[in-house]
């Protein structure tokens, strides 16, 4: 009965190993800048919205509430560079990856004092990363998802993140695509200090994506 899962880990070993020679031999999108990030095959492109399918990965995350989204970003950032910096039971320090994933709550007057902060883990520890220390922290394990994605420049307001939210969601929904609309991802790549060639996106993910984590 072991044979299976046995199986199994070594095939999941060697797809990330691949994952990760391919992101070494920049094959990765530009705006990862040599960071990995989570892999993903694009299925079409329609009005310069992408359908990407991303394969299952696992990422470090933190809920952060009663908070503006400007004052819950620096809050949640960083909690999670605590993490990589090595609050985490082997102590270790963990590089940076691309993006930052913020799961957001849209209202008809903005966004709900109610974020998830995610960093995607690094693909040497993908199949075991560390245990956080915080109790605020926690692994997420995110499955197969197809979303649909936006990107735009810049430095990301939230007036801007919304806007972009709601204009993917009125296109979607007149294309009829069956999408969770209760919540989307915001992602940036760049880290502040990056002027030029900023790259940020919005997704939606399609109700076929099941297992993601509740915010309530």
């Amino acid at each position: 009965m072991a044979q299976p899962r046995l199986a199994l880990g070594v095939c999941l070993s060697v797809l990330l190993a691949l994952a990760a020679s391919r992101q070494v031999n920049g094959d990765s999108p530009w705006f990862c800048h040599g960071l990995d990030c989570p892999t993903y095959t694009v299925q079409e492109t329609v009005d310069g919205v992408e359908l990407r399918a991303y394969d299952a990965a696992a990422w470090v995350s933190t809920k952060v509430t009663g908070s503006s989204y400007a004052k819950a970003q620096i809050t949640g950032f960083d909690i999670l560079l605590k993490y990589i910096g090595g609050a985490n039971s082997d102590g270790t320090k963990i590089a940076m990856t691309a993006p930052v994933r913020v799961r957001m709550l849209p209202t008809s007057s903005g966004l709900e004092e109610n974020f998830i902060f995610s960093f995607f883990l690094p693909f040497d520890y993908q199949l075991s990363p560390p245990t956080p220390t915080s109790p605020d922290v926690y692994i997420e394990e995110v499955p197969k998802m197809t979303v649909y994605v936006s990107s735009f420049g810049g430095y990301a307001k939230e007036a801007t993140i919304v806007k972009t939210a709601n204009d993917l969601l009125d296109a979607l929904q007149n294309r009829g695509a069956d999408v969770i609309e209760d919540s989307y991802f915001f992602c940036g790549y760049d880290n502040p200090f990056r002027v030029l060639d900023r790259h940020n996106e919005v997704w939606f993910v399609e109700k076929n994506t099941t297992g993601l984590i509740s915010v309530t």
